[in-house]
């Protein structure tokens, strides 16, 4: 009697055991899909965000993730970048970058790179920025990115004398109104001017050009003196002038 007693509560003691231990294992197996590592950066210039943030969204996608300014795509010109890194190797014109998101992986968050960062994040430095990514996959590599923006405000940029004219708007930078500089025309061999007459020119130059001159005055006078001085001396003539 005895040893069966022992026997069962041997048995008993080795299925409750086993209950336990199989109830454990299930339980496990069963959580074992639902916990996902936590993403991490995988550069130290990064910090990892657990929200997924995109252009268009309500509100400003950088306010959101912290980031001072406004939400802008990229233009072109100023990044080159494929499936999994971007480079970024200038500003946008008329702007400065404050940060960039980059989203990518099995996780719902992504990458922020800052250019004041927090405490324990790289800052991005001078330009060019190389190699910005998304969070890593389990695997330790970076994962293909889904999407990316960056973050911007406008820029104070003073005005060099190679750019600025020294005449805007037609006025000159005193306020005065230019004086306006006649151009000499061309010489073409042609004057408008007339000379004056040369001094003693002759004045029969301009009858003669007109038909009409002052030589005939004197034969007539000539020929009435001499008609008088004949009628005085011819007594027939007298006579003839009298009958």
């Amino acid at each position: 009697m005895r040893q069966t007693a022992r026997r069962l509560l041997g048995a008993a003691a080795l299925l409750a055991v086993t209950t336990v231990t199989t109830g454990l294992l299930a339980t496990a197996a069963t959580a074992a899909p639902d916990q996902k590592p936590t993403p991490v950066p995988g550069d130290d210039r990064a910090k990892y965000f657990d929200d997924n943030v995109d252009l268009g969204q309500d509100g400003n996608g950088c306010e959101a993730l912290g980031l001072p300014g406004d939400e802008l795509a990229p233009p072109a010109g100023i990044y080159t970048a494929d499936d999994t890194y971007i480079d970024i190797t200038a500003y946008p014109t008329g702007y400065t970058i404050t940060g960039v998101f980059v989203k990518g992986g099995q996780g719902g968050g992504g990458n922020i790179y800052y250019v004041d960062p927090p405490a324990g994040v790289e800052p991005l430095g001078a330009l060019p920025w190389n190699d910005l990514h998304a969070p890593q996959n389990p695997s330790g590599e970076p994962a293909q990115i889904s999407h990316w923006f960056i973050c911007v405000e406008e820029a104070d940029e003073p005005t060099s004398e190679t750019n600025t004219p020294t005449n805007p708007g037609g006025e000159n930078p005193g306020g005065e109104t230019p004086t306006s500089t006649p151009t000499s025309a061309p010489a073409t061999g042609v004057t408008t001017t007339t000379p004056a007459a040369a001094a003693g020119a002759n004045d029969n130059d301009q009858l003669a050009a007109t038909g009409f001159g002052s030589g005939w005055l004197l034969v007539v006078g000539l020929a009435l003196v001499g008609a008088g001085a004949a009628f005085v001396a011819s007594p027939k003539l007298r006579g003839l002038v009298k009958r």
